[in-house]
């Protein structure tokens, strides 16, 4: 974890350093870049490949690209090896350059350079890695990235809506204009109406607050019917009213549905990661001391806190998660008890719960039918059994 904190601290020094850079490019408009910048740079372009080749190091070069998360491994090296070939090139051609030139002769001159000079601020983006240490950030930023497919197929729906729409407005307003209006009249149809593709905006900017869908609706009532009010209203009032609630609507529960995916996600890592560190003598199971053992770790408060049950609670936790009363929990029963408590019970739960109850109560049953006749042949004597007779004592 510290290792990761450092990183991500070094991380943000160097977005800090590309801001004051492009501030003082901005307000300098001096393409030279002063000596501190570039001490800098090249100093967080070895820090980060010492980073980069240490996480390489320590997980193996197998693992680190087909681990969980090997996406960002696979970021941060093309973000890495982009800024390498940067600083290398930008050596390169100070070595080449003429020193009575002042520096900027050739540099002028070789275009990939100020070309690499601006992508290098594409390094921005890898704050975004950040976001890995904040389990609240990275489930809004896999929530939104989760909603891109309806975002897609909503434009989709909108567009058609409009499009419809404002085809019919146009063809109106066309034929009005075809039969001769006077100049300010055909301004003001033509600003809005002049065009489909006009048409289509103002339709967009009139249901999403960009004009007030008043200035759209004036030419069409006062120069060509008071009646085009109608269905101008009615397609107001279904964008607003219906399409967009319910787009909300549809966008909350795909955001939601991320949130929960990207939750069990993170769980069935950290229940994996708390597995291997816990089971300290390697043998594949864990017991009862080896997991007491580690009640007092931020990676097992973490991990009741996603499960949302109290840390006094870990004995009887443990005795559950052990389904077949060995005393030990192995990797299986770990993560399949652990899935199954996070959260609030499933239909599935509770059918499961139904038939071992089921189940348990038939079984139960025929042990008393049976243990019933079992007794009440034990209390029948025997066939031609004589009950001896009492001998009385005077």
């Amino acid at each position: 974890p510290y290792f990761h904190v450092v990183a991500t601290m070094f991380i943000l020094m160097n977005a800090v350093l590309l801001g004051i850079q492009t501030d003082t490019m901005a307000r300098q408009l001096n393409d030279t870049e002063p000596l501190i910048f570039k001490v800098m740079e090249r100093l967080f372009c070895v820090i980060f490949i010492i980073e980069l080749a240490l996480r390489v190091w320590a997980s193996g070069a197998r693992h680190f690209c087909t681990q969980d998360g090997w996406q960002w491994n696979a970021f941060d090296a093309v973000v890495v090896g982009l800024q390498s070939f940067d600083v290398l090139l930008e050596l390169i051609v100070a070595g080449l350059q003429d020193p009575n030139s002042g520096g900027d002769d050739l540099r002028g001159n070789i275009s990939i350079v100020r070309v690499l000079r601006i992508l290098r601020f594409v390094r921005i983006i890898r704050v975004l890695r950040t976001l890995r240490s904040v389990s609240e950030l990275r489930t809004i930023i896999v929530s939104i990235f989760g909603t891109f497919r309806t975002l897609m197929w909503t434009l989709v729906l909108l567009f058609l809506v409009i499009f419809m729409i404002a085809v019919t407005i146009t063809q109106i307003v066309t034929y009005h204009l075809m039969q001769g209006t006077d100049d300010s009249q055909q301004d003001a149809l033509q600003e809005h109406y002049g065009s489909l593709g006009n048409s289509v905006l103002v339709l967009f900017q009139a249901i999403t607050n960009g004009i007030d869908w008043k200035d759209m609706l004036n030419p069409l009532t006062l120069y060509i019917s008071p009646w085009l009010a109608l269905p101008v209203c009615v397609y107001i009032g279904f964008g607003v009213f219906a399409l967009m609630n319910i787009v909300t609507g549809v966008f909350v529960e795909s955001a939601l549905e991320s949130a929960r995916r990207e939750k069990e996600r993170f769980l069935l890592h950290t229940v994996q990661n708390l597995f291997n560190t816990t089971d300290e003598d390697k043998s594949g199971d864990i017991s009862w001391p080896e997991f007491q053992a580690k009640l007092h770790t931020s990676a097992m408060h973490l991990y009741f806190k996603t499960i949302d049950l109290d840390i006094s609670e870990a004995e009887d936790l443990f005795h559950l998660i052990d389904v077949n009363d060995s005393g030990s929990i192995d990797p299986e029963e770990f993560v399949d008890g652990c899935i199954r408590l996070q959260g609030p019970a499933k239909a599935i739960d509770l059918a499961t719960l139904m038939h071992e109850f089921k189940r348990s109560h038939r079984t139960i049953k025929q042990s008393h039918r049976a243990l019933t006749t079992a007794v009440s042949r034990l209390r029948k004597p025997p066939a031609g059994h004589r009950p001896e007779p009492m001998i009385t004592t005077v």
